[in-house]
């Protein structure tokens, strides 16, 4: 198999049957799955484990799959797939705009699921060692949130941390307090 490791993919679907066909089909050692049907339920699952990937449906009972990831793009860079009936272009495109990493429209295979998973899966194990920042002495590891100065290591409380993060991530561009605080 092409994934390395274990990795942990939310399936956020209000169909109860395709979710669970998903998860039956492509449980293995190196993918475990957790359901959910509402938004209301992937917030509560976000908050207790540290997913490797969400799959979404754009349609859902409590709110759209495009508002959640476009708020959730705001802080968090994990790979999102949307799994969805809305399969024209006009469609796609928003999805991608909003952030998507991929789109795979209904009908699908469950081999060319496992295939886009296999593939984005791979490309944001890539770009983890992009997510360290070096600026002189100063060297910012934001997956393992570790700030050193010369090799000195350098303790920040979450606040103060995210703060650094912002400032980094948003260079050249002017953050007024309310942005700020807004991204906190």
């Amino acid at each position: 198999m092409a994934i390395k490791n274990n990795k942990l993919v939310m399936v956020l679907e209000d169909d109860t049957d395709l979710a669970e066909g998903i998860e039956l089909s492509l449980q293995s050692d190196e993918l475990n799955f957790v359901i959910c049907e509402t938004i209301a339920e992937a917030r509560i699952a976000l908050d207790h484990y540290s997913f490797d990937l969400l799959i979404f449906d754009i349609n859902l009972p409590d709110e759209s799959g495009i508002s959640f990831l476009t708020r959730f793009r705001k802080e968090n860079s994990t790979p999102v797939i949307f799994l969805t009936a809305n399969d024209t272009e006009k469609d796609m495109i928003e999805g991608f705009r909003c952030g998507c990493d991929d789109y795979i429209a209904k009908p699908f295979s469950v081999e060319l699921l496992y295939q886009r998973i296999t593939a984005v899966l791979r490309r944001s194990s890539a770009s983890v060692g992009s997510d360290i920042f070096s600026y002189k002495d100063l060297t910012v590891d934001f997956g393992k949130m570790q700030v050193s100065i010369s090799g000195q290591p350098i303790k920040l409380s979450a606040t103060e941390f995210k703060l650094l993060k912002i400032l980094i991530k948003n260079k050249g561009q002017v953050m007024t307090r309310n942005i700020i605080l807004e991204k906190i």
